[in-house]
């Protein structure tokens, strides 16, 4: 008995290295996976630092300069996680060669010193998502959303999304993801009513 589930069309919305590790299972794909696995990531970092329930931000989010900091949220406001301070750190850097205890106590001087948070942080967590963005190196060449097999798509911040180039207007961003699921599922609909 084939309990194989078939369909008419596919979206595939997967971050480029598991694209790279799932395509090949389709010959006419193999070009398209030789091209994501050799691509090179960049991690994004985020420190989390709980304050007391009544620190809070100027404004929900915040950008610094000049500092292993980057961007600074208010999960209080997005999460009702009151006092819950989230740190974005995006691509390596000088912050790469600190343990996480480091970088979190790093990040907690800055914040009391530029933000004037306090100086007690009742716990502080680290997380490191080390292939969490796709490196933009020059002449790096992007996939279109259609693939070579009909009715398989791609959907990803990883795609061009201008046509026939190769190249896309956003970096590895929620903006281009979006984009880029947006495009998939029109493209997907087109083929469709075919």
């Amino acid at each position: 008995m084939d309990d194989a589930e078939r369909f008419d069309a596919v979206i595939c919305a997967t971050p480029p290295h598991q694209a790279a590790k799932i395509l090949p299972t389709i010959p006419a794909l193999n070009a398209l996976s030789a091209q994501l696995a050799v691509w090179q990531y960049q991690p994004i970092v985020t420190v989390y630092l709980q304050y007391a329930a009544e620190i809070k931000l100027a404004t929900p989010m915040l950008g610094l300069a000049d500092a292993y900091s980057q961007w600074v949220f208010d999960r209080g406001v997005s999460h009702a996680q009151h006092g819950l301070i989230a740190v974005v750190i995006s691509s390596e850097g000088l912050h790469s060669g600190l343990s996480h205890d480091e970088l979190a106590t790093a990040v907690q001087a800055e914040l009391h010193q530029r933000l004037g948070l306090p100086d007690l942080v009742l716990r502080q967590q680290v997380i490191s998502e080390k292939r969490a963005t796709f490196a933009c190196t020059p002449s790096l060449l992007r996939p279109d959303n259609k693939t070579d097999v009909a009715g398989l798509f791609l959907a990803g911040d990883f795609t061009a999304d201008l046509a026939g180039q190769g190249r896309g207007e956003y970096p590895a961003t929620l903006e281009g993801a979006v984009r880029s699921g947006v495009k998939a599922a029109q493209q997907c609909l087109q083929y469709l009513q075919r």
